[in-house]
């Protein structure tokens, strides 16, 4: 992607951008399962830190507003830290020991965020 990708004061996160983002849940899932546990721990260590700063300013967006390209990318990325960090903070790998695989579920019904 040519010239930034996200907004001002996001630089740390540019890296992320081309594989971190997905429209779906069950897209961001699947990223979350299938990427190496040190990986995921280098996105979550570059995006935890960038978090404050990137929610107070999409949270001054209107819900009903679209965002500018570069800040729907940084909501992506924000989207992509819910998701990993219950695997970082919990389970200490990309799937919860124990759990029931998630890919053994279908969905059947998913809307883009």
């Amino acid at each position: 992607m040519a010239g930034k990708a996200l907004p001002d004061g996001f630089s740390q996160l540019e890296e992320f951008v081309a594989d971190w983002i997905f429209p779906t849940e069950g897209e961001r899932l699947a990223k979350r399962i299938s990427t190496d546990y040190a990986e995921i721990e280098r996105f979550y260590s570059a995006a935890i830190g960038a978090a404050p700063q990137a929610l107070d300013l999409l949270k001054e967006r209107s819900a009903t507003e679209e965002l500018p390209a570069d800040e729907a990318r940084l909501s992506g990325l924000m989207l992509m830290l819910a998701e990993v960090a219950p695997a970082v903070e919990l389970f200490g790998a990309p799937l919860e020991a124990g759990a029931y695989d998630p890919r053994k579920m279908e969905i059947v019904h998913e809307q883009a965020d």
